[in-house]
């Protein structure tokens, strides 16, 4: 079982913005979804121009798979080696408890704080 605190730490890892959040949310929720930067760019009602440095971030970081094929468009999927599947397991989970949902959402605003300053936040 996940702790807290090996949550709270990759979240102080990995996210930095509300977009890493809603995507990682969303692989959490399908962890065997593959989806195009147009289908994420509809999932997280962002343009493609404003989720593409985040996915690249979550690539070079390990959490998603960059897969393209000759001819195709990039597909994105949790990574195959992926270390922390079972923390995409717990913040499903709790995602669906009103408490568990708002320690998680207050975990991202204090990364997402933490990691772009004092004073702003990366949308």
């Amino acid at each position: 079982m996940v702790s807290d605190s090996e949550l709270n730490s990759f979240i102080q890892e990995h996210i930095d913005s509300f977009i890493k959040w809603d995507m990682l949310v969303y692989f959490s929720r399908q962890p065997d979804a593959v989806e195009t930067i147009d289908g994420l760019s509809r999932l997280t009602g962002k343009g493609r121009t404003d989720i593409d440095t985040p996915l690249a971030e979550l690539v070079a970081s390990g959490v998603l798979h960059n897969e393209r094929g000759v001819g195709e468009s990039s597909r994105y999927s949790v990574a195959p080696g992926f270390r922390h599947r079972t923390i995409l397991e717990k913040i499903n989970a709790e995602m669906n408890d009103r408490g568990a949902r708002l320690k998680l959402l207050t975990m991202t605003m204090e990364s997402i704080k933490k990691q772009n300053g004092t004073g702003g936040m990366r949308p």
